[in-house]
Formats: structure tokens, sequence, C-alpha cells
């Protein structure tokens, strides 16, 4: 497996990339980033989920936090700048690609004020304590995919949706024309799609995806994020908390576990748990996607990947 692209988002997203970085150095990875969080502040342009990408594949990010370095280009367009950063941070042998070069923006809609505020302000200023009654990404009618993003859909072997926010993270990229279609068109082709579902027993390590799951009309479960990527994925994996409680949904969708793969590393790290994920690919590969401390401990539960029934081995 030579080509794989990886959308992103969030901690979860690049964490995710990170490790898969880790395991496969071999690879030519290229990783698709969210810009719909990007905001305009005093005139400055700010991609939160580019910036935490770059950080995380440098080394330079905050691991307490999970966003941010340690410690503390006017009329270029974004994937120019992503370019220099990652350039310039010395990353080395990963494409990061913000989703477009287009000015797009997250707003939500909060339930009980009945008025629209974007995504920073919900997310930030509100830390997510407000209920939402709908999710738009203003700005995508006009967007076209970044340089580089649809030809790497095309070249690739692998194609991943990491643990991100499944709305306001992977939604996104989803959304942005032609990304979706290719992602379909290389499905027909015999590339496999695989999701990694951000919740562990039913919670997010960070951030408001359960709640959103909620409030959005889904379950807050591993089967409620399948449901939002509703005929795109091959391969989910899972933690296997969320097998027991899921089943039925299961024989109902016509999935088959391929069964436990490799037992992964899970190490406490204030203030939670950071899982490290194992995914086991159709072509019989798998990738240990986290780069853990020294003295993480072996420990379970062993998450599952389950597989579409109509796709062929």
């Amino acid at each position: 497996m030579r080509y794989i692209v990886a959308l992103a988002g969030g901690v979860g997203g690049s964490r995710f990339a990170r490790g898969l970085r880790a395991a496969r150095p071999d690879a030519d990875l290229t990783v698709v980033v969210n810009t719909g969080d990007d905001v305009t502040l005093h005139g400055l342009r700010i991609s939160p989920d580019v910036d935490t990408v770059l950080y995380a594949l440098s080394g330079l990010v905050d691991e307490k936090r999970g966003w941010g370095p340690r410690g503390v280009a006017a009329g270029w367009p974004p994937s120019r700048v992503t370019a220099e950063l990652a350039e310039r941070l010395g990353i080395i042998g990963v494409h990061i690609l913000p989703m477009t070069d287009a000015p797009v923006e997250t707003w939500v809609e909060l339930r009980d004020e009945q008025r629209w505020v974007h995504f920073q302000d919900y997310f930030v200023r509100r830390r997510t304590d407000v209920a939402i009654g709908a999710v738009s990404v203003r700005g995508l009618e006009q967007a076209q995919p970044a340089p580089g993003v649809i030809e790497a859909l095309e070249a690739a072997d692998l194609i991943v949706l990491c643990p991100s926010n499944p709305f306001v993270s992977i939604g996104p990229i989803l959304s942005v024309r032609g990304v979706r279609q290719s992602i379909e068109a290389a499905r027909a082709r015999g590339v496999p799609v695989a999701a990694i579902s951000p919740l562990i027993g039913g919670v997010t390590i960070k951030g408001p995806a359960a709640r959103m799951l909620t409030e959005l009309g889904f379950q807050a479960t591993a089967a409620g994020v399948l449901e939002v990527y509703d005929g795109l994925v091959d391969v989910y994996l899972i933690d296997e908390r969320e097998v027991l409680r899921e089943t039925l949904f299961i024989r109902i969708r016509g999935l088959r576990p391929l069964g436990p793969v490799a037992a992964p590393l899970r190490c406490a790290l204030p203030p939670a748990p950071t899982p490290a994920y194992v995914l086991a690919a159709p072509l019989g590969l798998e990738f240990v996607l986290f780069r853990l401390p020294r003295d993480c401990p072996l420990a379970q539960p062993v998450p599952l990947a389950y597989r579409r029934s109509f796709r062929s081995d």
C-alpha cells in the first residue's frame, strides 16, 4: 500500500494522522484538513485544524491540551501557506492540504436562542454548553478543492476518515465540490474507505461530537457515526464496548466482523486516556495509529473492525 489519503480535523484527526505516519513511514501520506473552523479576527485569517495537524506532525503540539505549539504572508492562498509552514516545521513525507483555498466557515444554530453563531463562538466562548439545532458551512457553493486534493484521492490505495467530529470536521471536507464524488469513484475501482469512530464507550475523548450526534437527531454511538457516513464506509473500527450495545444494528446493516485486531496500547494520560487504535485494512495490513510514551502500559479493551458485507475481499 503506497498512497494513503486521510481526511482529518481537530485533535483526534491530527493524532490519527501522526500515528499513520509513524506506522507506515514508507507510504505516501496526504492529509486533507477541514477549514470550516476557520475564522477572521482583526484581519487575521485563523485556521485551527490546519494548525493542529501541522503541530502534531512536526512534534511541536502541546500534548496536554491537544492543540497549539508547546510553550507558547499576505496574499498567499491557504494551500501555499500550509506548504510553507510544513516545510519550515520540518515535516517530511506527508502532504498537508487544506480542503479548499476558498474562505469557508462553519456556523451552528443555537436551539434555544434560535440564532446562528460562528463555530468558534460556540466552541470557545460558549464551551459547547448550549444545544444546537443545525450546522451550516458557509461559502461552500463557491469552494473548489485545494490544489492536490482530487489528485491525491485519485491516486489513493486507502482512504481514511479519521476519528474526528463527523459534522464539523469530516463533514465540511466531504461537502467540498468533487470530494465525495472522487471518494465514491475510488471505491468503485476497489479502493477501501475506512472510518474510525471517535466514540469510546459512548463518549468522546475530546470535543462535542457525542452531544452533537444527539442534538442533531442521531444516536451518540458508533452506529450513529456510521449513519452520518451512510453509504461511504467499507471498513469501520469501533471500540468493543460499542459492539455489545449495537449487535442488532450490526445485523440489520449487514456488517460482519473481521474479528479482533491486534491488541492496542492504551495509556493513562491526564485528564483522560488517549486511545491507540489499530486499523485492520482490507489488504491484510495493520496500522498502529499512535506513537505512545515508553511508560504507557498495555491494556484492554481490543477494538473490532467491521466491513460491509457487499464488499468483496
